[in-house]
């Protein structure tokens, strides 16, 4: 038997576990507050684990976040401070200058226009079926 002093506290369960711990209690002939204090005593050991992990995945995750916002941030000031300045004025390319996919400017875009050039067509507008 543990030699530490019990600290009493009080928890809210669903019906279910507190049935479970009081059917548990009375098979072994202890209080309910001895079998529940007991049963948590035997799996302390698993939720300091489960502490160390899931506070290890916490700090992962926000080194993650820090490495990606530092790189973001970097890239803002360098668009800052000249970046934008050029951006959109000289080119239209959305690579930046340098990179082997940089444009310095887009190909012209070929003109389409409706209705025919040739002479047949400009014939057969106002003519309706009628030979010239």
């Amino acid at each position: 038997m543990s030699t530490t002093e019990r600290v009493r506290f009080t928890i809210a369960v669903d019906q279910e576990v507190y049935d479970a711990f009081a059917g548990l209690a009375h098979a072994s002939r202890v209080s309910l507050s001895r079998c529940i204090g007991d049963w948590l005593r035997d799996t302390a050991e698993a939720a300091q684990i489960t502490t160390v992990r899931v506070n290890e995945v916490r700090m992962s995750h926000q080194e993650i976040a820090r490495l990606y916002f530092d790189s973001v941030d970097k890239e803002a000031v360098r668009l800052l401070d000249g970046g934008l300045k050029t951006w959109g004025k000289a080119s239209l390319s959305p690579h930046p200058p340098g990179s082997p996919h940089h444009t310095a400017e887009r190909p012209p875009r070929p003109v389409i226009r409706g209705g025919k050039s040739s002479e047949q067509g400009q014939a057969s507008k106002g003519s309706r079926g009628s030979k010239p």
